[in-house]
């Protein structure tokens, strides 16, 4: 459920990103599915950009250069609305490099600063590799129920 892996991917502009360092907006939301499920979707921007959907893209950075920090924001528009926000403490998300982590704890040094409040929460993307993130993002009342896993894309570190 919510695994998003093989829906279109946007590519991010070669040479036209924004600079390293720039906040990503990622807002997730989450509608009433057949069967009392819950079908997901997610948007994403850069800070002052359009918004754009699929894997989301950072580009590489130089040596010394800042990571990424990425606020996701869910939006519950279930009916009747199921109360969804993060869970608390590290558990708000787990990171793998190869697949969706769906039933056990997988954390990823690439992600670190993870601060879930409510509807919001703010992780940085170290942004160190040049690799793909599985995320599952886990929500109450239910992270065995109501979880969502976009795909990030880090162009990671250069050796410059």
């Amino acid at each position: 459920m919510g695994d998003i892996r093989q829906a279109p991917q946007n590519q991010q502009p070669q040479g036209g990103g924004p600079p390293p360092g720039t906040p990503v907006f990622v807002d997730i939301y989450a509608d009433s599915g057949p069967g009392g499920g819950v079908s997901w979707s997610h948007e994403w921007r850069f800070e002052n950009q359009s918004k754009k959907t699929g894997t989301i893209d950072i580009p590489s950075k130089d040596r010394g250069q800042p990571g990424t920090p990425i606020q996701f924001q869910v939006h519950d528009r279930t009916q009747p609305r199921a109360g969804l926000r993060f869970v608390k403490g590290d558990d708000a998300i787990w990171v793998d490099r190869s697949t969706c982590p769906e039933s056990n704890a997988a954390s990823d040094p690439e992600i670190t600063g993870i601060s879930p409040a409510g509807t919001v929460l703010r992780v940085m993307d170290l942004n160190n590799d040049d690799c793909s993130l599985h995320y599952n993002l886990r929500f109450e009342p239910d992270p065995k129920r109501y979880y969502y896993d976009p795909e990030i894309r880090n162009g990671g570190t250069t050796a410059g």
